[in-house]
């Protein structure tokens, strides 16, 4: 292995700049990691690699001969340090010829391309101790999602390859959730076979799962036979493998990978999700959490496995959740409800609180439920978490804002008020819920700018209507009873501590959009009971 440079990223998801001297003859020690076999399988091909960072998978590429490279990398300051702090140690990687780098994020760039690529490579760009991480099982990300392969399979030249290489976990997890992605996708697609377009091998540290867009030939099959052979990689899947070639070099207990491929392509698909260990259904846009595999009835058996011993080897992020949700009630409560129980007019408030708490209550709910599950949706749109993330928030807060400012001139009765308001944001919502994903499709090749505009466009008549029923309802209460104002407020701030997390909890196993669903049925509720107000 020639010399190399890490770089890592928040201390950790690690990459490798690689000094090869500038000989190609110096790279032979990339043919034998998992992620180079479909360069066996392809001549020549146009590549496309997301998640370029120091460059392996670019100089994988460049020694098989691949006839293009598109470098993807989301960070420029990654492609700053190979190209210009490290740029001697690099040999100038991202200038040569056959080389393009482009800043961006990986989904929002295949969407926006028409571009068809002989192989699609996304390996390893994830860190190896993610599962120490904890909360990484939170994090989101529209990469490995169920439309996100589709859309890889769709840029695929018709015997194109997508090649997904992950870091091989224990108990087995990642690779079996991948397998399973790839599968409905193709299956989505109008594939009627499945197994005859997927490859799946593992080395020790690593799987790597080929998806054809075609069948693989008996050629191309003997060639990834040969392949693992001569790295003494165990296969996990190929069009007709027999139960004794698997789990050959680098075993395990049992042949879990395969069983579990089998399973999957099985009509026992369900029942083998339902029974596993983990969580293994496939993410979706509507739920990006594929680094969720934690389910409630695995925990016992880890503590019986493995003892004290069993948080490094589970995303635990959920249970971390969990108690941030027990830890924002508590303390919410605390801090803004128990106050209240010391004013003054606290005795008169048994007998007039209950519609103006539950109003207030479902209206902080529902508010940050739909705000919470827009920044998701955004991400996909805006292509940066950071973008969603400022653009949603300022939106909602602004137009928001107006709503309030505005309704103190609604004439009708504010009763009357609430329910137009609600009525508008239950249309809005339904309306993008059915049509958001097409519009963000129609838009997504423009420019950042162009792009932020048009979000803060799309959210501002939903947050306008958003911004009324607070006001109409807490003008009501002031003119009928003043005495109960704080608890208004302070009930709808504990709804509004409490809501962002229990929105993530909801989103994690049920999807945003049953999270906005539950938002506009707390905004109808709200609605009839302001009548009551």
């Amino acid at each position: 292995i020639p010399p190399q440079l890490g770089i890592f990223i928040d201390a950790d998801s690690m990459s490798a700049i690689t000094d090869f001297g500038g000989r190609l003859s110096n790279l032979r020690f990339l043919d034998y990691t998992t992620s180079s076999l479909p360069y066996h399988l392809l001549r020549l091909p146009k590549v496309l690699v997301l998640g370029a960072g120091g460059g392996s998978e670019v100089l994988t590429a460049l020694y098989h001969q691949a006839s293009s490279i598109e470098a993807l990398e989301i960070n420029p300051q990654v492609i700053s340090l190979v190209q210009t702090e490290y740029g001697d140690f690099s040999n100038r990687l991202y200038s040569l010829p056959q080389v393009r780098p482009v800043v961006a994020e990986g989904r929002g760039f295949i969407q926006s391309s028409e571009k068809k690529y002989d192989l699609i490579q996304i390996a390893l760009l994830d860190s190896f101790s993610a599962s120490s991480a904890g909360v990484y099982a939170l994090s989101e990300t529209y990469l490995y999602t169920l439309e996100a392969v589709k859309e890889y399979i769709r840029h695929l030249t018709p015997e194109g390859i997508l090649s997904i290489t992950r870091w091989l976990k224990m108990p087995p997890r990642d690779g079996i959730k991948i397998f399973a992605t790839a599968v409905e996708a193709l299956e989505d697609l109008g594939v009627k076979d499945p197994s005859s377009h997927l490859v799946f091998i593992r080395s020790w540290a690593t799987s790597t799962l080929l998806i054809k867009r075609s069948f693989f030939s008996s050629s191309e099959i003997m060639a990834a036979k040969e392949f693992s052979r001569m790295r003494l990689f165990d296969l996990i899947w190929y069009p007709g493998i027999k139960s004794g070639e698997a789990n050959r070099y680098n075993t395990l207990p049992q042949a879990y990978y395969y069983d579990a491929s089998r399973k999957i392509l099985s009509p026992e698909r369900n029942k083998f999700y339902q029974n596993y260990l983990f969580y293994i259904r496939p993410a979706t846009d509507n739920s990006p959490y594929f680094f969720h595999f934690f389910r409630w009835k695995s925990l016992p058996h880890l503590l019986k496995t493995m003892g004290s011993q069993w948080i490094p080897f589970i995303e635990w992020g959920y249970i971390v959740l969990m108690a941030t949700l027990f830890q924002a009630v508590v303390v919410s409560i605390v801090l803004i409800i128990l106050p209240l129980f010391g004013l003054k007019s606290s005795t008169k408030v048994s007998r007039h609180r209950l519609p103006i708490l539950v109003y207030f209550l479902f209206l902080g709910l529902g508010y940050m439920f739909v705000e919470i599950s827009f920044i998701q949706k955004f991400t996909l749109f805006l292509s940066y978490p950071i973008y969603a993330v400022a653009v949603v928030i300022s939106g909602f807060l602004f137009f928001s804002g107006w709503g309030s400012y505005l309704s103190g001139r609604i004439r009708i009765g504010r009763a009357g008020g609430v329910a137009i308001a609600v009525g508008a944001i239950i249309i809005i919502c339904l309306i993008y819920l059915g049509f958001l994903d097409s519009i963000f499709r129609r838009f997504i090749s423009l420019s950042d700018p162009i792009k932020i505009v048009l979000s803060l466009l799309f959210l501002s008549p939903l947050a306008f209507f958003m911004g009324v029923p607070f006001p109409l309802g807490l003008s009501r209460v002031s003119v009928k009873k003043p005495f109960l104002v704080p608890w208004a407020w302070g009930v709808n701030g504990c709804a509004s501590v409490i809501s962002p997390v229990l929105a993530t909890v909801l989103a994690t196993s049920a999807g945003f959009n049953l999270v906005v669903i539950m938002a506009l049925s707390l905004y109808f509720l709200a609605a009839i009971i302001s009548a009551h107000l």
